[in-house]
């Protein structure tokens, strides 16, 4: 995650009135926010739409998404998509535009199975901004 997602994070934890994203992690709203995620998803990865999702990343960290609020920020995935995520937001030769990333096919792990068009492509192989 790069330093303005942490920044981002960080203050919107303060605003709620948590000292870390550990303490949120172990409180009942996100509790509740992590089950209601998981429901919604009907226990489906939204990142392979393969396996079972067992945890809910965050797109973003403003407060209305750390009170379940934005629910667009919030998604329902499985442990390998999860760890691609995080992985692709590190990446720095990700394309950095829809309009770069349009020229450049997304990487899809070994596992992913070629008969899902581009439409289903994983939330984290997508272009930021778009069908996130």
């Amino acid at each position: 995650m790069d330093r303005h997602r942490y920044k981002e994070r960080d203050r919107s934890l303060r605003t709620l009135g948590f000292s870390s994203y550990d303490e949120y992690l172990r409180s009942p709203i996100w509790h509740w926010i992590r089950a209601r995620t998981l429901r919604r998803a009907k226990g489906v990865c939204k990142g392979c739409h393969i396996n079972r999702a067992t945890a809910v990343h965050h797109e973003r960290y403003s407060v209305a998404a750390l009170l379940g609020i934005d629910w667009r920020s919030l998604v329902a995935v499985c442990a390998m998509c999860h760890e691609m995520a995080h992985a692709a937001e590190l990446d720095k030769s990700r394309p950095s535009s829809p309009t770069e990333a349009a020229a450049a096919p997304a990487e899809l792990p070994e596992t992913w199975d070629a008969r899902y068009d581009a439409a289903a492509a994983p939330f984290w192989a997508r272009p930021a901004g778009r069908g996130r």
